[in-house]
């Protein structure tokens, strides 16, 4: 659905600090300074994906540096997009946004703004513009998408500052702006290399360089250790899960919690929907887990994620698990976190992988692929100091992670204010 108010009643009623503008402004509707060119609405039947035929700018492309979409068809020149104008998407967010790919057409329910005034700034409409399309979207009632009219458009009161004042503005948001992607990009920088850091964290701990041991070239571990399989009977017990779709099922004495594939992601429980599974009192107690068993999801189509592994922490009494996942018990000898942390690592996911892969392109991981993995094992005390220094450095790149994302949403908090502050006339 559409718009169900005016505009002019939408700006007059608002509370949002992007339209409370300096008194001493003119107000004038879009129309008295740009022109709203509606986009062409070309034929989908000649669209594709190939490149054959100009680029085609869809509602997804507006704020994109290019699309994926190509119209393969005769067009008018009037309809080409340069890259820098100003577009705004007619469905869904109602986002303004310059092109920032090659030429391109421009598709039904996109449109383009042309300022046609030699007193109004162009850069100044687009800061200006998106605080009235969040307005206008926030008024706009939906079933499923909502829709803005280019009639809507037109008629958004922009304040109107003299063109020495817009000029001045703009050139001091852009100042700050500017410090503020810089800060965005180091932030970006470091998130990027967290995966890198962690990589070479759990490399460090299995070569010797995170305990300063001497390593053992010959062996590929340090001097002292050895090396085992997950399932040698003297560090472990190894047990396959419950077949759930078995129709016998529905006759069984017990209910009980049981894990699924999606509650066991890579390091990490998530338990927000857990099911219930009809059990014997025999597979109660054979498939129980207790906590500090390792985890291993054993059938993904998808290699990044086939043997991914997680600790149970014991938060769900009598709890058991699915076929799908296969429980790894240790003795005091394997601390399951050493375990976990060595199949995270590159040398433990090759393993996996190289395990895990079929004939057919597949990967799928059994009982008997999971036990004859390899596994370094250290004296316990060894273990739980590396544990605690993986334990500790996890913690704190998951902190960094969590101090990016606050840093990219105070990003956002800071520039609306840079706005409201200009447009209010603090600014300058």
């Amino acid at each position: 659905m559409t718009l169900g108010v005016s505009v002019e009643e939408i700006v007059r009623t608002s509370t949002n600090a992007l339209l409370q503008f300096k008194s001493e402004w003119a107000r004038v509707p879009l129309s008295a300074i740009a022109r709203v060119q509606n986009g062409f609405p070309f034929k989908s039947a000649s669209f594709n994906a190939l490149g054959k035929g100009k680029p085609l700018i869809r509602i997804r492309d507006v704020g994109k540096k290019g699309t994926h979409t190509f119209y393969q068809g005769d067009y008018d020149n009037e309809f080409v997009v340069h890259r820098g104008d100003l577009l705004i998407g007619m469905d869904g967010d109602f986002r303004v946004a310059r092109w920032g790919g090659a030429d391109a057409l421009l598709n039904q329910r996109v449109c383009r703004v042309v300022v046609t005034a030699s007193d109004y700034n162009e850069r100044f409409l687009e800061l200006v513009l998106q605080g009235f399309l969040n307005a206008i979207h926030a008024e706009t009632s939906s079933v499923t998408v909502k829709h803005l009219s280019s009639r809507s458009v037109n008629e958004i009161p922009l304040p109107k500052p003299p063109i020495e004042e817009q000029e001045s503005i703009v050139a001091k948001i852009d100042e700050l702006f500017s410090d503020i992607d810089a800060g965005q990009q180091s932030v970006e920088d470091v998130v990027a290399a967290l995966p890198a850091a962690h990589a070479s964290l759990l490399d460090a701990a299995f070569s010797g360089l995170l305990t300063h041991e001497v390593p053992d070239p010959a062996a590929g571990i340090p001097v002292g250790w050895r090396w085992a399989t997950v399932g040698d009977k003297t560090l472990s017990d190894v047990e396959a899960g419950l077949t759930k779709n078995d129709a016998k099922r529905k006759d069984l004495p017990l209910l009980l919690p049981y894990l699924r594939v999606a509650n066991v992601q890579e390091n990490e429980l998530v338990l927000d929907e857990i099911k219930e599974i009809a059990v014997t009192e025999v597979e109660a107690r054979q498939k129980s887990l207790e906590k500090g068993d390792l985890l291993v999801v054993e059938g993904n189509g998808s290699r990044d994620q086939i043997g991914r592994v997680a600790v149970w922490d014991g938060s769900i009494p009598s709890v058991v698990h699915q076929n799908h996942i296969i429980r790894v018990r240790f003795n005091e000898t394997v601390n399951p976190r050493f375990a976990l942390y060595w199949l995270m690592s590159a040398r433990g996911r090759t393993a996996v992988v190289e395990r895990a892969s079929t004939t057919s392109g597949l990967y799928t991981l059994s009982k008997s692929k999971v036990k004859s993995l390899p596994l370094p094992v250290a004296d316990r005390r060894t273990q739980d100091r590396i544990v605690d220094l993986i334990d500790e450095e996890v913690s704190r790149l998951a902190a960094l992670a969590t101090y990016a994302t606050a840093a990219a949403r105070g990003a956002v908090s800071l520039r609306q204010s840079i706005l409201a502050a200009a447009f209010s006339g603090q600014l300058v």
